[in-house]
């Protein structure tokens, strides 16, 4: 396996159990390539320089990719003749499934997913007259929270009421209901009212509020009082804010613009597929099937990054194990996959090609002092770019 070293504890015991328990057959967990190495050694396997593993872990939003590449096996037949592994992956929630999917064929099994929450630092909030978020989540807005990080600013005192990554803008503008793509993710639909509404928020909290840095504009030693994050990178850093007697708390994502009640979260999920080029396919599917059980799920609460396993009736053991202490974490991961919608994919291009180099476009337009109109129409150009498979590589092209 080509495997995320974080997650490599709970798959060997996965795998170690599985073996015992066939005739002949062993599986080894391989960490040899590190995760920023598997997209150049993947690319080697397609060559032919490398033999290559016969399971490889993805970030679930790269498998189209190297499914149009030829490396992916579909699952799909063998799923429609196994009952039982319909009945597992029918145990994951939907959107948690669609990170998988492509055009009706099932490309790989989860193992684990993280969502998007707010974090904050409640001390922070409290020293300006501001209600705990988690007390008002229930009602709260993206107007709530520009209000809330313009009270926490002192930007000349390095001090940011909310930061934001390229999938906090992705939050933005999936809360305003804009999207980038169409549902058949083959035209870009950024250029649309509810974007320009969204980028409109964004860049009044940029250079009107001042309660986001603007680009290049966060220094070492500057902080936030609150940002956008995965729900397990939360945990760990309030692991830590504990430690030292730090108030910190988490919350739901806020509530999305005109679409009451409802709220949208970005979700990332790790999967396990089949090498297509593998010699011992069989095998491989019938583990690969193994990995969507219940008690193989539950074996992936020993990973040490707080990643939620895929199955929902999996993650009680994880969080009585593992956070029984933070109430407001288990509420606000579990809730955001529910309501989740996974990082936009595409098989033309990697996902962190897209998002990334999305988010630096916009970053550019407003670093360049242009009008929100040329802004979409640069992200515009940028998308159909990607959809074309055209992409420059990171530092080559005009968003850099």
């Amino acid at each position: 396996m080509v495997i995320d070293p974080n997650k490599a504890n709970a798959l060997s015991r996965i795998a170690s159990s599985y073996s015992e328990k066939q005739r002949g057959l062993t599986i080894t967990v391989d960490t040899s390539v590190r995760w920023g190495q598997v997209n150049p050694y993947l690319e080697q396997v397609l060559a032919g320089t490398q033999q290559g593993p016969d399971l490889i872990l993805l970030d679930a939003g790269d498998i189209p990719y190297w499914a149009r590449r030829g490396l992916i096996e579909d699952l799909t037949p063998s799923i429609n003749l196994n009952r039982s592994w319909q009945t597992d992956l029918s145990k994951i929630p939907a959107p948690v499934r669609s990170a998988v999917q492509r055009e009706g064929r099932t490309l790989a099994v989860p193992i684990a997913v993280d969502s998007t929450v707010i974090a904050y630092l409640k001390d922070d909030l409290a020293a300006v007259g501001l209600d705990d978020l988690a007390k008002v989540q229930d009602r709260w807005t993206y107007q709530t929270l520009a209000e809330y990080a313009r009270r926490l600013s002192v930007p000349d005192a390095g001090r940011w009421g909310l930061q934001l990554s390229s999938t906090g803008w992705l939050q933005v503008l999936w809360g305003h209901g804009g999207d980038l793509f169409d549902a058949q993710g083959r035209r870009s639909v950024i250029r649309s009212d509810q974007a320009m509404a969204a980028l409109r928020w964004l860049h009044e909290r940029v250079f009107r509020d001042r309660s986001i840095p603007a680009p290049g504009e966060f220094r070492s030693g500057s902080r936030w009082a609150m940002w956008f994050t995965d729900a397990s990178q939360a945990a760990q850093i309030g692991i830590r804010f504990f430690s030292n007697k730090t108030a910190w708390n988490v919350a739901e994502v806020p509530l999305s613009e005109g679409r009451s009640g409802q709220r949208v979260s970005a979700l990332r999920v790790w999967a396990v597929a089949v090498n297509a080029k593998s010699r011992y396919k069989r095998e491989a599917l019938a583990f690969v099937r193994a990995l969507a059980g219940k008690q193989e799920q539950e074996t992936m609460s020993s990973t040490i990054d707080a990643a939620l396993p895929a199955r929902s009736d999996a993650w009680s053991a994880f969080l009585n194990a593992r956070w029984p202490n933070l109430p407001a974490y288990r509420q606000a991961f579990t809730a955001g996959v529910q309501y989740g919608r996974p990082l936009p994919a595409l098989a033309q291009v990697r996902q962190a090609e897209l998002v990334s180099g999305l988010w630096r476009e916009i970053q550019r337009g407003f670093r360049e002092g242009s009008d929100l109109e040329g802004v979409l129409a640069a992200a515009d150009s940028f998308l159909t770019q990607a959809l074309a498979g055209q992409l420059p590589a990171p530092g080559q092209g005009p968003g850099s």
